[in-house]
């Protein structure tokens, strides 16, 4: 057992992932994972990089979406949450896009369309956190400065002005979810 341990902690050295991404040991079984995680933990000045793995269950088919659930509780929900209501904010609301067509052309960033992420895809919230993060300049231009502007009577009811507050989400935290 010793070597292997060593062979692990090599391995994962090596790799240099432990500081940037998020690994997991997965194996073919609830015993294989727990020897495994016992192993590795045993001795943490060994292994420095045992903080930086995750549990994320022994069920293998759904090994990534356990995976992932966990970083996005991590790194609080709010980001998903923010995303959808980003998406929804604008779809279906013509004034509201070209508002913010205006704000794009101001601010500079692309005029890219929001991504649609649904909660139960977590495939989806990638794409759309990048697409979220690139257009991060013109979000607070249009909800911090243009909405505020606007008579009471023209404002958007469905948005909470708060929802781009930096102590809520940044859009660091965000693009973490990616990585």
């Amino acid at each position: 057992m010793p070597q292997l341990k060593s062979e692990i902690a090599r391995t994962i050295d090596e790799s240099g992932l432990y500081n940037s991404k998020l690994l997991a040991l997965i194996c073919d079984g609830p015993n294989v994972n727990n020897t495994l995680f016992r192993l590795i933990y045993s001795e943490k000045s060994e292994l420095t990089v045992s903080e930086g793995l995750l549990d994320i269950g022994t069920y293998k088919i759904h090994f990534v979406p356990n995976a992932f659930q966990k970083r996005l509780q991590e790194i609080g929900e709010n980001c998903s949450d923010l995303i959808i209501k980003e998406y929804h904010s604008f779809s279906g609301w013509p004034a509201r896009q070209e508002d913010y067509r205006k704000t794009q052309e101001k601010t500079g960033v692309p005029k890219s369309r929001f991504l649609k992420h649904i909660l139960s895809r977590w495939l989806t919230i990638g794409p759309s956190a990048l697409r979220l993060r690139e257009q991060m300049l013109a979000l607070s231009e249009c909800f911090v400065v243009y909405i505020p502007k606007k008579p009471p009577s023209d404002e958007i009811n469905c948005i909470q002005r708060d929802h781009l507050d930096n102590q809520t989400i940044n859009h660091e935290s965000i693009v973490s979810v990616c990585v």
